[in-house]
């Protein structure tokens, strides 16, 4: 009797072990709120032209402070477009206006500023001194002008000392080759290399990265044409992106981070599979790099529509959820990310993709529920 007891405690304990492993498996795969606290991924944010500015309210200009110095640990601002000024409008003459306020803003709010250089002066590309066209701001400087860039970018870290991270560049833009059907990454990595070397010969323990480069997708092999091996229920990557991330890492000068950023949709369909199989995405390229790299990653902008709709990868305008939000940036920690970035920290009109607060030229800025997200991040040390 003693041995049938003993049995059936068994059998009842193997059951009971059982449904908690399945209610275990069961379970999202990332983290909850109440687990969070060992992270070692910094969050933040990109100034786009979508913040606080000086004539929003005081009090809408509170509540931004106040969210940005609370979650945005890292705050990137770019050099010219999405809300700064030329900054050399003619060569040797300079406005720094808009982009002192920017640097300000970081600084009041307690942010570890990161400067992208991007983009270039019109007069580097072949337009005229003293004009700029912003129809054409994502032209790239022309090689003869990459010194003059290299130029600017050493007085902007002159001006800037507290700025210790700087990405060349922007998402490879203008690099692109119509005619080979190529990113042209040699000349992306000429600018690159001249960048660098400027910023190095004026301070060694400034730390430079790139190339900052999309991770394109699209919905299986038969939609693009030249498919990669890195693909899942999400999509597969293009290997065109993968090919000048090679050769990005194999001949750059040297790098202290290395830049990528991505959605999980892809380009032709959208999102290809639900939010928690989509984040498998980041994991995948994550994984890629680390057998390429040791270097830090860093995702400098992260997209996570909530739901699939065509071309969303582009029009940034598909709005994330919270949910969605937390799987994509726990994802990109489990996979060893060391610094991520939304986009547009403030609402545009009633659009909200992932915003913090919302559109002050509506009425007063609110905080959404994506701050309690970026909550769930603790400050770290920011790598490298």
């Amino acid at each position: 009797m003693q041995q049938r007891r003993f049995g059936a405690m068994i059998v009842a304990g193997v059951l009971l072990l059982g449904l908690i492993l399945a209610a275990t498996v069961a379970v999202r795969l990332w983290p909850r709120p109440a687990e969070v606290g060992t992270t070692q991924m910094a969050v933040g944010v990109n100034n786009t032209q979508h913040t606080i500015e000086p004539w929003h309210d005081a009090a809408s200009r509170a509540t931004a402070k106040r969210i940005l110095s609370e979650v945005a640990q890292v705050q990137n601002q770019f050099i010219m477009g999405w809300g700064a000024l030329n900054p050399e409008p003619s060569p040797g003459q300079f406005d720094w206006d808009s982009l002192d306020y920017r640097m300000q803003l970081i600084e009041d709010t307690g942010g570890v500023p990161v400067i992208t250089l991007c983009c270039a002066p019109d007069w580097m590309k072949g337009g005229q001194a003293g004009r700029t066209n912003w129809d054409d701001i994502r032209v790239p400087p022309v090689p003869e002008h990459y010194a003059d860039f290299a130029a600017l970018a050493r007085q902007i870290a002159v001006r800037y000392p507290q700025v210790t991270h700087f990405i060349v560049w922007s998402e490879m833009r203008g690099f692109f080759d119509p005619i080979a059907n190529q990113w042209d990454a040699a000349s992306y990595v000429q600018l690159y290399n001249v960048v660098y070397a400027q910023l190095k010969s004026l301070n060694p323990n400034i730390k430079v990265g790139g190339p900052s480069m999309v991770i394109d997708a699209w919905r299986d092999a038969s939609s693009q044409p030249r498919p990669s091996s890195m693909r899942g229920d999400w999509g597969v990557v293009d290997d065109r992106v993968l090919q000048s991330m090679n050769y990005f890492l194999d001949n750059a000068a040297g790098y202290d981070f290395v830049v990528v950023d991505g959605s999980t949709a892809n380009r032709d369909t959208g999102l290809n599979a639900a939010p928690e199989i989509a984040v498998d995405k980041f994991a995948q390229v994550n994984a890629w790099l680390r057998q390429r790299t040791d270097a830090p990653i860093w995702w400098s902008e992260v997209y996570s529509p909530a739901q699939s709709e065509t071309s969303s990868m582009y029009s940034n305008e598909v709005p994330a959820s919270p949910e969605s939000l937390r799987l994509a940036l726990r994802a990109l920690e489990e996979a060893g990310t060391a610094v991520a970035l939304i986009w547009d920290p403030q609402a545009n009109g009633r659009r909200c993709v992932n915003c913090l607060w919302t559109d002050p030229d509506l009425g007063p800025a609110r905080e959404t529920a994506f701050v309690d997200v970026l909550r769930e991040f603790p400050r770290v040390p920011v790598q490298p």
